[in-house]
């Protein structure tokens, strides 16, 4: 289900005076009913951008990416993708994440466009070798519209593509009056049609607080003829077959052993020493499997088995937890805003990632119908996470949304590690 125009009309007014936090408030219970929708979320972490709140931003457009993974919507991955980089250093930028967008969507179906004969498709691009995609994708731009009104210059060789909001366009010949209007929501393209040689204008006039992705048709035109005067061999081997390009049924992503029961730490677990008594900890620990969903807890100066929770939320920006409310009770006033070594055991063979956080909000009321009453929960903040790491767990998060897999929330509890100081 997608939010109702209606629910996106109230921003008009608060959005046209520049009230970002009450257009935000406004917001939030949309996304909190439609958790899925990707046009939501991209223009909630624009608005906290336009807010000054980097860092929620920064969770917002970093759960958008696998969710728009798991949905098949390659423009709106792309989308979050442009703006995570803008949002990060360009010495963190990952060389190779435009390549990994395009391996991860050639093994799931792409959503089709509704103008089936449009020039750019997700197909279009899916069949392009991975390095002409990147190329492409790192070249595309966000075109933050919102509510302004704006005239440009028309180019035949550049296409938009609505990421969220609904656009009203038009075409005006060189001094005439307007010759097309056009009307596009989410997903459709705003290009003019190859046989408007005149020099003419473009005029958008958003009807909703709306962004762009804007393409070069030039572009992908030299990069697919590139890849037409290959030789076959090369193309064979670097161009993945995409379901949607081919028509081919999806290649499945390999199955990561599942396990039996979690892996135990000896560091936290003194029931399992064979040797020597443990000695009291010296630092507050936290195991956590990402298979199974089960998280250990080991606190500080105890020689106390860990009591063990489940994990229900994750992203490269932190991790939350539950753990039964009788045993967070006792030791809250000492885990807030205290810092937490976290080893999380990933599906990918590799050792655990390890990881310094910090504490950003305990919450022992139950979060809403449903929750279970017995359970509090605990946000954590990843500190100095290195873009290996980032890589290796949002590699985990996309094999569980393409797996259809993903991580369950708890309901109503709070989703970002720092939303208790907003």
């Amino acid at each position: 289900m997608r939010p109702l125009s209606s629910q996106w009309l109230r921003l008009v007014e608060p959005y046209r005076n520049g009230d970002w936090f009450e257009c935000i408030e406004l917001l939030r219970p949309v996304l909190d009913q439609f958790p899925d929708d990707l046009g939501t979320r991209l223009l909630l972490g624009t608005l906290c951008l336009a807010s000054d709140q980097a860092a929620r931003a920064l969770v917002q457009f970093e759960k958008m990416l696998p969710l728009a993974v798991g949905q098949g919507d390659l423009f709106r991955a792309l989308g979050a993708q442009r703006q995570l980089d803008r949002l990060r250093p360009a010495t963190a930028a990952h060389d190779k994440r435009f390549i990994a967008i395009h391996k991860w969507f050639g093994a799931v179906p792409t959503r089709r466009m509704d103008q089936t004969h449009a020039e750019l498709t997700p197909g279009a691009l899916l069949a392009l070798p991975p390095a002409g995609f990147h190329r492409i994708a790192e070249e595309a731009e966000i075109e933050n519209l919102g509510l302004e009104v704006r005239d440009l210059e028309g180019d035949a060789a550049a296409v938009r593509v609505v990421l969220y909001g609904r656009l009203r366009w038009s075409v005006m010949p060189e001094g005439e009056a307007s010759l097309l209007e056009v009307v596009s929501s989410e997903l459709e393209s705003v290009a003019l049609a190859p046989e408007l040689h005149a020099r003419v204008r473009i005029r958008l006039a958003p009807e909703l607080p709306s962004a762009c992705l804007r393409f070069s048709l030039a572009l992908l035109r030299e990069e697919q003829a590139k890849a037409a005067s290959a030789p076959k061999e090369t193309r064979a081997s670097a161009t993945p077959k995409s379901a949607a390009a081919h028509g081919a049924a999806p290649a499945r992503p390999p199955e990561a052993p599942r396990l039996e029961r979690p892996v135990l730490d000896p560091a936290l677990e003194p029931t399992v020493a064979i040797s020597a008594p443990f000695q009291r900890r010296r630092d507050t620990r936290v195991s956590v499997a990402f298979e199974s969903r089960v998280a250990m807890l080991g606190l500080a100066g105890s020689r106390v088995a860990p009591f063990a929770g489940r994990l229900f939320n994750l992203s490269p920006s932190g991790v939350g937890l539950g753990f039964p409310r009788a045993e967070l009770l006792p030791v809250r006033d000492a885990l807030e805003g205290s810092l937490l070594t976290v080893e999380i055991q990933l599906p990918d063979g590799e050792p655990p990632v390890r990881l310094m956080s910090r504490v950003r909000w305990v919450q022992l009321k139950a979060p809403g119908v449903g929750a279970p009453v017995e359970m509090g929960y605990l946000g954590l903040e990843f500190i100095l996470l290195n873009a290996r790491d980032h890589a290796r767990i949002q590699n985990a998060l996309i094999a569980a949304a393409v797996a259809g897999q993903p991580l369950d929330p708890s309901p109503g509890a709070r989703e970002e590690p720092g939303e208790a100081a907003a």
